[in-house]
C-alpha cells in the first residue's frame, strides 16, 4: 500500500483498480454524490471509468484523488487529494476534491483531509495557488473550504453548472 499523505487521524493511498467495488459504494449514496456533478448516482462502468481516470492521473502527475482510511479502525472514509480542474491539464489550476461516507460526517475529517490536500500541493507541486469549486447548495462543504483558509472568488461554470469558486494562495 503506497501512502499519498498523511493526517492526524487519517491516511490517504493511491488507488488501484482492485478499489472499484468500495469506491462504487461510496458513488452510489444518495447522500454523498446529491451536490457532486448533476447528483445523478454511479453505474459500475461509470465507477470504473472514473477509478482509471484517477490512476491515470496519479501515473502521470503523481498527485491526484487517494483512498482515505481512517488511522484508528482502517476504516474506508471515502476519497480525497488534487487534481486538475475537471481533468483538464491544459489549465494550471489544481482543485481540492474530497467525498466522504456519510457515516463519517460532522467528526472533522473534511476539513482535515483539506488542510492536509493544500498542505501536501503548496509543499510539492510548483503552484503559487490551489483552488475548490462547490456547488452553491452544499453550504457545509463552502463551510470546510473556509476552514481550510481558502476564500470565495467568484462564481463560475465548471462541471456543467454553476460552482463557487474559492481559492488559497502559496
Amino acid at each position: 500500500m503506497s501512502i499519498f499523505f498523511e493526517t492526524e487521524r487519517l491516511f490517504v493511498r493511491f488507488p488501484t483498480l482492485e478499489d472499484n467495488t468500495i469506491i462504487h459504494t461510496l458513488e452510489t449514496d444518495a447522500n454523498v454524490m446529491r451536490y457532486i456533478g448533476d447528483g445523478s448516482l454511479s453505474f459500475p462502468e461509470r465507477t470504473l471509468a472514473k477509478l482509471k481516470k484517477d490512476i491515470a492521473h496519479f501515473s502521470k502527475h503523481h498527485f491526484g484523488t487517494g483512498l482515505v482510511y481512517e488511522k484508528a479502525s482502517h476504516s474506508f472514509v471515502g476519497q480525497a487529494g488534487l487534481t486538475y480542474l475537471e481533468y483538464n491539464e491544459a489549465q494550471p489550476n489544481i482543485e481540492l476534491d474530497y467525498l466522504l461516507l456519510k457515516v463519517f460526517w460532522g467528526k472533522g475529517f473534511a476539513t482535515e483531509l483539506a488542510k492536509g490536500s493544500l498542505d501536501w500541493g503548496f509543499k510539492n507541486l510548483p503552484v503559487n495557488k490551489l483552488i475548490a469549486v462547490v456547488d452553491p447548495r452544499n453550504l457545509k462543504s463552502q463551510e470546510v473550504v473556509k476552514k481550510a483558509g481558502l476564500k470565495f472568488i467568484e462564481d463560475i461554470w465548471c462541471y456543467n453548472k454553476t460552482v463557487k469558486l474559492f481559492e488559497i494562495q502559496r
